[in-house]
């Protein structure tokens, strides 16, 4: 058989795909999909049959040889495909081929800097940069520049996470120092052409040269030189005189300058010593030539299309794009002003021109996803909006910090943002600062290297603003046209080198209004979107989207917005996080995408698994983090850093027990670097330290919520082998009731992510060690079933269960938490299992936490006796309710006797409703032993003693 490599391949929306996998004698095949965890095929050849499983069919095939045929390609069916061979002798090979789709960059031919079509001429200027470039495409495409001297190039490839595509550029310096010289460019791709991408071609030509006739003789020659010698005397002298008037001006302003200072002596003790470092070390502004109307003009296009791409907000994770117009929703926030006490006010009221131009210093300070990104977005968005003159009134100018060298200057970083092909200087962009009405954003201060903070050498270019001052000086007077925002996560505030006064502004998210108008905005996007594609597909005219019965679609539109917010609420795995308006929104679009039967992604995750759940965050996390500056290419530190931290979790030596803990994991073997990543990506957050008397110390890091530390155990865990698996979950403590609450999560994750094997090793761990509430809630974790509280859930439908055919037999079951609707969900699903799995339990036991309303629907398996636990039922009203429990034990599978334990149950009960019982009903007020039972009498409906039987003494006479 051939090797098989890793490779990428592509296709066409519509167009039918064949995967081959290079088969030279056949072999058992199987094909898998990422869309299905990898767990079953899609299709296989197995004993030289083909077999298309039900994942696979109607949209997938295998030929004779293996390849993998994938019909009417759409983005769904895009993704990670797994080939695995078993050959003959039992070994076997496994490859993985990516499937994406193709994109067509939009344009003819190549651009060339200076060029409007695919071929022009242009006068050269001494020096001049010739760029070479594609946009969007998708698989990369390279191109090269080709000059008759064979100049050097470079060449840089962005790729936009966004929509996972990327441009190419290739850059050169030409030089034409001789007059009357022509230069033919051409640009030109190298390698394969999938698109069909014309060349461009340029030609350069320096300015002519002056053609001059000889006609002098001789003698007038040399008069020439003796004239000519002269004058270059004459310009010498006055260069002197000049330098020497001016060498004297500054000796005077010197002097001066020296004896008023006398005069003043300390006045300005005031300024700290690192100020004056800074001032010290700060840079004259040399001469810069202002930007021309054409060249301004070119800046703020550029900066226009720029906000414009940064003016989409992706909800999900693995979702489309969405303007942020779409959905922007206004948070609240703690606003503090300088000397005034702090006020609750809405973001947007901060977004109003006359509020927002009053503040001139801000920090807007949040936890990780509460809204400093969207903030940003929602700015690009509005100035890019604008028209041309009011853009040109105020410049908005936005640096990222990440990864940003705080001690070099403002117009540097700023210059790295441009285009290789606009010459503009950053000494341009610091005059647009200095002199013209500009706002700053400055975001992600917190992303600053600690080092480069206390660093105390600049390195600011002349005629550069050190950026280090721009943020320890206050500059109300020294930049009057300046508004400098800057973001940030929560920090020391005695650390911080972004120095009062300014206004702080914390983001804390949404309140329960913000989230009804949020969900109201995401049913309208959604709406919109739905109109927007039947448009399309039916050619549809605007006047037939108008609903014909608007008070019938507001109310169904009610209804739909109203369960949203029920379900967020009953959602108590939802809740954990419900606080970070990052989650709550993709919860949100979640919810809205089932209710509203939209097909995709979105529909495949389920919101009722905690595994499903806080993967889902991870992703958001993650996605979030590879989407900023400079962190494009960081997928792959991204895991290994999840295992780093896990083992860390664990002391690394695999013990869990009952006493893990969320620790310090700055005391743990991990270097600052990983620990800088993880709390950027939002893994972990730092904590302050408590001081107490004489006693000092640092802030230090832990996980940002105990679930992802759970679920990053888990992943290590599963990454073990299956013995080392066997070891850890041995450690676990768990039991039948006091379950470890960290202990059984990390179960629950584990089962929630393995495959089968090491999903059934902890199964089969737990069952066999009466862990019941744990089992229940791993084999929830195992299905994929929704909120079954809410369908019309058949048992039927189920397939037994072979773990617990084999292992249950007349098992005692207490069950606890059934107030939680995870739970709830759980032990329904357990219930339908062990009905279709004919399990026959001793005794089911449940607390007084369990909502009647929940109990009474189920349908139990069989079941000796049926015992609950304090219900508190002492009113005549309440005598009904006990009828109603009894009579639903005897429709169910109890078979001998209900119990109520503990609580207050009424001393008569209307026994008319029950008629004939089968089974014995019981009230124990201690909670002991069976011993001790009243049993109901039926015809009084009272409680009575159980009848003991006498024993006969056979030495006693009559």
């Amino acid at each position: 058989m051939a090797s098989i490599a890793m490779r990428k391949e592509y296709a066409t929306i519509g167009q039918d795909v064949v995967i081959d996998c290079q088969l030279r004698v056949v072999s058992n095949v199987y094909w898998y999909s990422e869309k299905t965890s990898f767990d079953s095929p899609l299709v296989k050849i197995e004993n030289e049959e083909k077999v298309i499983l039900e994942a696979g069919k109607g949209n997938y095939d295998i030929s004779e040889t293996g390849a993998l045929f994938i019909k009417d390609i759409v983005e769904e069916r895009c993704g990670l495909y797994k080939v695995v061979i078993v050959n003959k002798d039992a070994t076997y090979e496994e490859a993985f081929v990516r499937l994406e789709l193709l994109n067509k960059p939009q344009q003819e031919c190549l651009v060339v800097s200076l060029c409007d079509s695919c071929y022009c001429s242009t006068d050269a200027k001494t020096n001049h940069n010739v760029s070479c470039s594609v946009f969007g495409a998708r698989p990369q495409v390279n191109v090269s520049l080709i000059t008759e001297n064979e100049h050097l190039f470079n060449v840089t490839v962005r790729h936009n996470t966004d929509t996972d595509t990327f441009d190419t550029i290739a850059y050169m310096e030409v030089s034409m120092d001789t007059c009357g010289s022509k230069l033919s460019v051409r640009c030109t791709v190298v390698g394969s052409n999938i698109f069909g991408i014309k060349d461009s071609s340029m030609d350069l030509s320096s300015a002519p040269c002056i053609q001059t006739t000889d006609t002098l003789t001789d003698a007038t020659a040399k008069d020439e030189e003796i004239f000519a010698f002269f004058d270059g005397f004459r310009l010498v002298i006055v260069v002197a005189f000049v330098v020497t008037a001016v060498v004297i001006c500054v000796v005077v302003i010197v002097c001066v300058t020296v004896c008023r200072k006398g005069r003043t002596g300390n006045s300005k003790k005031e300024y700290q010593e690192h100020d004056i470092g800074l001032n010290a070390t700060e840079p004259l502004l040399t001469h810069a030539s202002h930007l021309s109307e054409g060249e301004m003009e070119k800046l703020i296009k550029h900066l226009q299309d720029r906000y414009q791409s940064m003016s989409y907000i992706k909800p999900l994770p693995w979702g489309e794009k969405v303007l942020i117009d779409e959905l922007y929703t206004e948070t609240i926030c703690n606003v503090t002003y300088p000397k005034s006490p702090t006020v609750t006010k809405t973001s947007k009221s901060l977004f109003d021109p006359k509020v927002s131009q009053e503040i001139k210093r801000a920090l807007f300070i949040a936890d990780i996803g509460h809204g400093k990104t969207t903030l940003r977005q929602y700015l690009a968005c509005e100035w890019s909006k604008k028209e041309l003159k009011e853009q040109k009134k105020e410049m908005l100018l936005i640096l990222p910090l990440t990864r940003i060298d705080i001690n070099t200057g403002i117009g540097e970083q700023l210059h790295k943002t441009l285009p290789g092909d606009m010459n503009i200087t950053r000494e341009q962009l610091c005059d647009i600062i200095l002199k013209r009405k500009c706002h700053l954003l400055l975001d992600g201060l917190d992303e600053i290297n600690q080092q480069e903070k206390t660093s105390d050498t600049d390195n600011v270019s002349p005629g550069d603003i050190s950026l280090k001052r721009l943020l320890n000086e206050s500059m109300l007077n020294q930049y009057p046209h300046l508004r400098l925002w800057v973001t940030s996560r929560k920090i020391d505030q005695s650390n911080c080198i972004y120095e009062k006064p300014y206004v702080e502004v914390e983001i804390l998210g949404f309140n329960a209004d913000e989230i009804k108008t949020y969900v109201r905005k995401t049913l309208n996007y959604y709406k919109r979107l739905n109109q927007r594609e039947k448009k399309i597909k039916n050619g549809l005219s605007d006047s037939s989207d108008v609903p014909k019965d608007k008070e019938t679609n507001d109310e169904k539109d009610s209804k739909i917005i109203e369960k949203t917010i029920s379900t967020l609420d009953q959602n108590d795995l939802v809740q954990n996080f419900k606080d970070t308006p990052l989650f709550i929104v993709m919860f949100i679009h979640i919810i809205m995408s089932k209710l509203l039967k939209i097909n995709g992604a979105i529909n495949e995750l389920n919101m009722n698994k905690m595994s499903s759940l806080v993967s889902s965050i991870i992703t958001c996390l993650d996605r979030r983090f590879l989407e900023k500056q400079g962190n494009e290419n960081m997928s792959r530190e991204l895991q290994p850093l999840r295992m780093k931290l896990a083992k860390a979790s664990l002391n690394d030596d695999l013990d869990i027990n009952e006493w893990i803990k969320n620790f310090d994991l700055n005391e743990a073997c991990l270097k600052a670097h990983e620990l800088a990543m993880a709390q950027s990506v939002g893994y972990i957050k730092p904590i302050k330290a408590l001081h107490s008397v004489g006693v000092s110390k640092s802030d230090y890091n832990v996980f940002s919520h105990d679930y992802i530390q759970e679920l990053f155990i888990a992943e290590y865990i599963v990454s073990e082998e299956l013995q080392t698996l066997r070891t850890i979950l041995r450690s676990l403590t768990a039991n039948e009731t006091k379950e470890n609450i960290r202990c059984f999560r990390i179960y629950r994750f584990i089962c929630g992510i393995s495959a089968t094997t090491k999903r059934d090793e902890a199964l089969k761990f737990l069952l066999i060690n009466g862990c019941w509430n744990t089992l229940i809630d791993c084999m929830f974790e195992s299905e994929n079933f929704e909120d079954i509280n809410d369908m019309d859930f058949n048992a039927e439908s189920l397939k037994p269960s072979a773990l617990l055919q084999q292992y249950t037999s007349d098992s005692n079951i207490e069950v606890v938490r059934l107030d939680e609707r995870y739970h709830q969900n759980a032990f329904k699903l357990f219930m339908g299992l062990c009905l279709r799995s004919n399990v026959h339990f001793e005794s089911i036991s449940i607390g007084s936490e369990c909502p009647l309303d929940f109990l009474l629907p189920l349908k139990l398996p069989m079941v000796d006796t049926f015992e609950l636990h304090d219900i508190s039922c002492d009113n005549k009203e309440s005598s009904q309710t006990v009828v109603n429990i009894i009579v639903w034990a005897m429709s169910t599978h109890v078979t001998n006797r209900i119990r109520f334990l503990k609580g207050n149950i009424p001393a008569k009960i209307d026994s008319k409703w029950i008629g004939e019982c089968n089974i014995t009903i019981a009230y124990n007020p201690e909670g002991s032993g069976s011993i001790n039972d009243r049993i109901l009498d039926l015809k009084s409906g009272t409680w009575k003693k159980a009848a003991t039987k006498k024993k006969i003494n056979p030495f006693k006479s009559n």
